[in-house]
């Protein structure tokens, strides 16, 4: 196709003959995952206020090379000069590759539009609703089926931030459980910016009144609520320069474990504190929650056994808590 000078992605018309170009690049399976992503896009429109007709062309649009063998991928990196990190790299490349076609074949300019298609994998630093709505929908769309895919749902329907950071912080926890080397700079700098962007609602919304220890006890009442078992709260501040509490949870079984770190990663985001990383697995039978000032360490009765944890800090005070009781 030769190159068409500002086409109007708003024309019903050529809309459809973009969407009749993608259908026959794509498989059924993709397709059907485009036609999932374009119909969450309008929920999350109709949800938070964004521009359908931008996040329908770029949700359309997004995936339009996937399928592409790597060799012609690797063409399209070079003839469009994009960096030398894309060559090999068709998880990064494609979202580059279709927003270039878009605007370069297509005719669309629209900055909304070519950026939510290019950074539809690793989403950016600055996002604008459009990106979020395309980036989210294209993580969350009913066919997903990933470890997390529900508590990134849950969350973007409650915030569409805390979505999206929910889905960078995954992200780049799982690329780092696989052992991968290189994490793209642009999913670490979007990270970081909607940490940055979360943080400062909270303190415009309650001029940030709570500190660690109500954020402490706030997480224990959460572990208590979901019938955790043993819970202590130690004060390590004197002792060690890594967080000022650590709250130790027994989970009846590794499932259990999983849901008990779930309650908290969701109770305490409400209140505008965020998991900056989270090591081990649920299956493993524990689980460690890093917050910066405090820890949350859940583990199976077997694993707390094993560990005994509680020797390593046993001369470091408690904090005490009430029992509210189990839900």
């Amino acid at each position: 196709m030769d190159c068409i000078s500002n086409k109007d992605y708003r024309d019903k018309n050529y809309r459809k003959e973009i969407e009749k170009y993608v259908r026959s690049h794509l498989s059924d399976k993709r397709w059907n995952h485009t036609v999932n992503v374009v119909s969450e896009a309008e929920k999350l429109c109709q949800m938070y206020g964004g521009d359908i007709e931008k996040c329908v062309t770029a949700a359309i649009f997004h995936d339009v090379v996937k399928e592409l063998p790597n060799e012609e991928l690797n063409a399209l990196v070079r003839k469009f000069g994009f960096d030398e990190k894309y060559i090999d790299s068709p998880n990064l490349s494609h979202g580059k590759i279709a927003a270039a076609l878009l605007k370069h074949e297509w005719g669309i300019d629209d900055e909304d539009i070519i950026n939510a298609v290019s950074y539809h994998t690793t989403g950016r630093a600055g996002m604008s609703k459009t990106e979020k709505i395309v980036f989210i929908a294209d993580a969350i769309e009913p066919t997903r089926v990933y470890n997390g895919v529900e508590a990134i749902r849950k969350a973007t329907y409650e915030d569409l931030d805390r979505g999206c950071l929910k889905s960078l912080t995954d992200t780049v926890e799982h690329l780092k459980e696989k052992g991968v080397s290189y994490i793209d700079e642009d999913t670490l700098r979007a990270r970081e910016w909607f940490e940055e962007q979360i943080d400062d609602f909270r303190k415009e919304r309650d001029g940030n009144h709570m500190n660690s220890k109500d954020y402490a006890l706030l997480a224990t009442e959460t572990l208590d609520s979901k019938k955790a078992e043993d819970i202590i709260i130690f004060d390590i501040a004197e002792k060690s320069s890594i967080a000022d509490y650590l709250i130790l949870a027994t989970g009846l079984n590794e499932r259990s474990v999983g849901a008990l770190i779930d309650e908290v990663e969701d109770r305490l985001a409400q209140e505008g504190l965020l998991v900056k990383s989270i090591e081990g697995k649920k299956e493993s039978g524990w689980i460690l929650m890093d917050y910066g000032d405090i820890i949350v360490n859940v583990l199976t009765a077997e694993k707390r056994d094993r560990y005994n944890i509680e020797k390593v800090w046993a001369d470091c005070n408690t904090l005490s808590w009430e029992v509210k009781g189990n839900e």
